[in-house]
């Protein structure tokens, strides 16, 4: 099978190559099928749309190629819009295929000799849930300039998320990294990042580092392995699994079209769909997920953010029953009955009364047979209860209402333990479900 293969240009990290579909080849079909792609029909059109049409032009006249391959998204866009193909052609980088006016018809490209793999991302879907998650004023979204030339609809796409939104959505071409700096304008407060092929992964990161020392959220529309260079968020698919599935779809389809007389194949191929969110980067920006969000995202570098400390269950439990309100206060009710149960009992319980009184007057008025200068007086009084009912009643009244207090305070202590140990286990649980789910 002569396959001839076509990229945008000369990038900085690639996604399927030719050598990708030559592998692929060798795990579907063994030694059954050969791809062959040749020096002569591997092309590139140098970030050029000029270019990229000429060499579209020479690998359909082509008589030494069977099958063509664009493997670049400029290259898929402008061969997905050919009004004819001669040979079968499959356009492997078709991002978003209702952004790209793509015809689809019962999931195929209901066209002859052409087929496109896509996942289900839509820009809309992210940039909606970028704004409802971040609550974004001012969007810059990054662009390669070759994707803003020959796709037209970006610019309408812009203004309908403007609407949709309520936040300026503003396009700004970047081809390298000093353009990705220096495109954001003064009130950007969000950063939205298409597939910009000529950026390094070194150069992701050193943007990636810039915006997190600015407090600017970012989005990429590529996926998890975007993320794990820094940027916040996405909700993509895995870069690498969308990749290792294009090679063998592109290989499928080469030998059905080419041995079987097969028409049309399924262009749209459902991936993960789960918000992936870089912990480090949030903590940095200043960003704190909701719960409903981060239940089911993928978080990434959780366990790498600064100041983290380790709890053990003791220690959860001591912090929980002495910062906790609630237990104080069912305490402090206990100890009041305590000290109204040893009131009521004090009726019970014999008591002394002592009095003392001293009178003085002065020597004109006393008389010493009728009224002395000095008169003094005392007086102690002692009692022993016998029996009171109502002292009784009230010290059993009060000694039960002490015990239920008491056992009011037990239980508040008690289900406090259990509300916090049962939290600090399914802490854990969701940790191991995290860390099992970012091996997959």
């Amino acid at each position: 099978m002569r396959v001839g293969v076509l990229i945008d240009g000369p990038a900085a990290r690639e996604g399927v190559t030719a050598n990708d579909l030559e592998q692929a080849a060798k795990a579907v079909y063994g030694d059954g099928l050969v791809l062959a792609i040749t020096p002569q029909t591997r092309l590139d059109g140098n970030w050029s749309e000029a270019k990229l049409n000429a060499a579209l032009d020479r690998l359909e006249a082509d008589p030494q190629v069977d099958v063509v391959v664009t493997l670049g998204f400029a290259a898929s866009h402008l061969v997905a819009h050919r009004a004819q193909l001669p040979k079968p052609t499959i356009a492997a980088s078709i991002l978003d295929p209702v952004l790209q006016a793509l015809s689809s018809k019962a999931g195929t490209s209901g066209r002859h000799n052409f087929t496109y793999i896509t996942g289900f991302n839509r820009v809309e879907d992210q940039v909606e849930t970028f704004h409802r998650t971040i609550g974004f004023s001012h969007l810059v979204v990054l662009v390669d300039p070759l994707a803003l030339q020959v796709v037209p609809e970006l610019q309408t796409k812009a203004t309908e998320l403007q609407a949709a939104t309520g936040a300026s959505v503003a396009l700004r071409a970047t081809g390298n990294l000093p353009e990705a700096l220096a495109s954001l304008p003064p009130d950007t407060d969000a950063v939205y990042v298409a597939p910009l092929m000529r950026l390094s992964d070194a150069d992701l990161r050193s943007l990636a580092t810039n915006w997190r020392s600015g407090k600017l959220p970012s989005f990429s529309f590529l996926g998890r392995s975007e993320v794990e260079q820094g940027l916040l968020l996405s909700t993509s698919s895995d870069t690498q699994q969308s990749e290792r599935l294009g090679a063998p779809r592109c290989a499928r389809y080469s030998t059905h079209r080419r041995g079987r007389g097969r028409r049309q194949h399924r262009v749209a191929f459902s991936g993960e769909q789960r918000l992936v969110v870089n912990m480090h980067t949030a903590q940095l920006v200043g960003f704190s997920p909701r719960w409903d969000d981060l239940t089911d995202a993928v978080q990434l570098g959780a366990e790498d953010t600064e100041n983290r400390r380790s709890v053990s269950l003791l220690q959860a439990l001591e912090a929980s029953i002495s910062a906790n309100p609630a237990l104080r206060a069912a305490q402090l009710g206990a100890d009041v009955a305590v000290d109204e149960a040893r009131i009521a009992r004090s009726a019970l319980l014999p008591s002394l009364a002592v009095g003392a009184s001293h009178t003085q007057i002065d020597a004109s008025h006393a008389n010493p047979l009728l009224l002395a200068a000095a008169h003094h007086r005392g007086r102690a009084t002692g009692q022993l209860p016998i029996y009171k009912d109502s002292a009784w009643a009230g010290w059993s009244v009060s000694r039960r209402l002490a015990a239920a207090a008491n056992e009011q305070a037990r239980q508040e202590l008690l289900d406090t333990i259990r509300q916090t140990a049962t939290t600090y286990f399914d802490v854990l649980r969701a940790k191991s479900w995290r860390a099992s789910a970012g091996k997959m």
